[in-house]
């Protein structure tokens, strides 16, 4: 008996021995890789917000701003407001909407102005503006009346006079919302876990997708970003083609392309805050013939019809998915460690570990 229990004992010392060394040689392969990703997806899916959250989360957790970094979110801020109205108007005269006068000076004083600046005077005459019934009820009823403005345009009318201020210095939550269109590519270098992380974001308008193969060296992995609250949405490139619809084709187009077939697919379906309150007033089965409405107004059954979607459009090896928003900073850094596992894991499994 007490050799017996002895051998046991020791065959169990031998297997514990082995998955010690097992995990150390995972860990040593996990360390040192250099992890460069790439940012995919159609414009105003979130990328560019995703890639700030990454870069300040990585940047020692300081949301503080240079100077630099706070003259120019202030330019764009301010044109961002200024340019939403603009949107709004030019699209309420074309819709044959209800506007008022005051429309007329708000579009003089921007046009006035230069399209970084922002005046008081110019601000409390979009302050106005917002505030009114017929403007109100426009916006409100945007989607229906394809009314055309940017994803965060309401946010921008609200703190209109919070961005003219002379001593105004933008927040964390103004940069995340700031929309500034990316042009060329954008990279963001630092350490993670032992590992070297590059994770780049180019421009999602098809205009910048020609740039796309410039950026594949060394690639290890994509990310597709899709805004979920884009079913009942038209590009803003030609007010015509639904965004869902473009996404869904993009995306099968990309991950079926040669260029990337052994890279592993993360797929963020993103702006799941938006499309919750979305689906309300707005259920998928107004839009798709193949989900009924109690499913349809549902956030969990909706998003699984969606999520299906892309899993029937993908083209290549291997995916893992993420429901997401790229507004929320603690989730950004959870996904982003789920990523990075996830990339890690597949390098290991071609590896034969």
């Amino acid at each position: 008996m007490g050799l017996c229990g002895g051998a046991e004992a020791n065959r169990k010392d031998i297997d514990q021995s082995r998955g010690i060394d097992s995990q150390l040689r995972t860990d040593r392969v996990k360390q040192g890789k250099t992890l460069k990703i790439l940012l995919l997806g159609t414009g105003d899916s979130g990328k560019s917000t995703f890639f700030k959250q990454v870069r300040a989360i990585h940047g020692g957790g300081d949301k503080r701003l240079s100077n630099a970094e706070t003259k120019k979110f202030i330019k764009v801020l301010r044109q961002n407001v200024k340019y939403s109205m603009q949107c709004l108007i030019s699209s309420c005269r074309e819709r044959k909407c209800e506007l008022p006068k005051l429309a007329e000076k708000v579009e003089a004083a921007i046009g006035a102005e230069d399209p970084e600046q922002l005046t008081d005077e110019t601000a409390k005459l979009i302050d106005k503006l917002w505030k009114d019934k017929a403007i109100a009820e426009a916006f409100k009823r945007r989607q229906e009346l394809k009314i055309h403005v940017p994803t965060n345009a309401e946010y921008y009318f609200e703190n209109v006079l919070r961005f003219a201020d002379p001593e105004f210095a933008p927040s964390f939550d103004d940069i995340m919302m700031s929309k500034l269109k990316t042009t060329g590519v954008q990279e963001a270098r630092f350490e993670s876990d032992g590992n070297d992380v590059v994770l780049v974001d180019v421009g999602g308008q098809r205009s910048e997708r020609r740039k796309w193969l410039h950026c594949l060296d060394d690639v290890v992995a994509i990310i597709y970003m899709a805004a979920m609250d884009d079913y009942d949405s038209m590009l803003e490139e030609d007010g015509a083609t639904n965004r869902l619809q473009e996404s869904l084709e993009l995306f099968t187009t990309v991950t079926g392309s040669a260029y990337f077939a052994d890279k592993g697919w993360i797929l963020f379906l993103n702006k799941k805050d938006l499309f919750q309150k979305k689906i309300k007033e707005k259920p998928l089965n107004k839009y798709f013939s193949d989900i009924d409405p109690k499913s349809g107004a549902d956030y969990d059954k909706a998003s699984v019809y969606l999520l299906d979607k892309y899993k029937k459009a993908f083209q290549g090896k291997q995916i893992q998915h993420h429901f997401t928003c790229a507004l929320d900073t603690d989730q950004c850094k959870h996904v982003f460690n789920d990523v990075k596992e996830f990339i890690l894991t597949g390098m290991l499994s071609e590896q034969g570990i």
